[in-house]
């Protein structure tokens, strides 16, 4: 029966930041300012009237690859047992790496974005057939129609319940697709179906440990905010960590 041994994780995350913070913190610097970037570019297209759906494209292109790097440190750091091995000079930004990951991380939010197309599609029509029908009538009224509104209402609240909830369920079935592409080398769809491999009868683990950031992240708030910033780095550490242990105790990915 696999199990996931969370404390471990969390120490060897926090060894690992001790052991490279500065060129950790050089690299959340990194990620930080171009977040600040895009914000700021964001509003200066606004300000100016500019349509900004070319620059969101751009802005989660950015966004990906710095997810990429920050990955591939993360990972590398959880490799060495949490020693001194974090080196800029070690990224690996090969095209065909790239390209994978890229792949990867937008198959989830086009389906998302599908997915939630459909509810408001479904939602605009059964709202529009309700007022129509509701205006044909010879006893329309306003309170009635709202009334057989509040149907359609009440479908989208429960699509998007079950959509959220789905979410989650996804968010840990597929929780080390990334990782998988990084560290093992695998396709897209190869990395998703090693994900739901990986997290088989530990799932719940991972709830945890989802839980256990969260407390660190509110433990370095109350820490004047100064706390945050190592709570993540610990963080990104200690799930590469936990996918490691994960593929450990499942064998490698089968290749026959």
């Amino acid at each position: 029966m696999k199990q996931i041994r969370i404390k471990e994780a969390l120490e060897l995350g926090w060894e690992g930041t001790k052991n490279n913070w500065p060129v950790l913190l050089g690299l959340f610097a990194v990620y930080f300012a171009a977040q600040f970037a895009q914000s700021f570019m964001q509003e200066m297209l606004s300000a100016v009237s500019l349509s900004t759906f070319g620059f969101w494209g751009l802005s989660m292109a950015v966004n990906i690859l710095l997810g990429l790097i920050v990955a591939q440190f993360g990972l590398r750091i959880a490799v060495e047992k949490g020693a001194r091995a974090a080196s800029f000079g070690d990224l690996d930004l090969e095209a065909e790496l790239v390209g994978r990951y890229f792949v990867a991380s937008l198959i989830p939010i086009g389906v998302v974005f599908a997915v939630v197309f459909v509810l408001a599609f479904a939602f605009a029509i059964f709202a529009g057939v309700t007022v129509g029908l509701g205006a044909l009538s010879d006893k329309a009224t306003v309170e009635g129609i709202l009334k057989s509104l509040g149907g359609g209402i009440v479908f989208f609240v429960v699509g998007f319940l079950i959509l959220l909830a789905g979410l989650i369920y996804a968010g840990l079935i597929f929780a080390f697709a990334t990782l998988a592409i990084i560290h093992q080398g695998l396709g897209p769809l190869e990395s998703f179906k090693e994900s739901m491999r990986l997290t088989e009868g530990i799932r719940g683990d991972l709830v945890m440990l989802s839980l256990a950031f969260v407390g660190l992240m509110l433990a370095g708030l109350l820490c004047l905010c100064v706390g945050i910033i190592p709570a993540i780095m610990v963080a990104f550490i200690a799930w590469p960590a936990v996918y490691l242990q994960a593929l450990e105790q499942s064998g490698p990915w089968p290749t026959v």
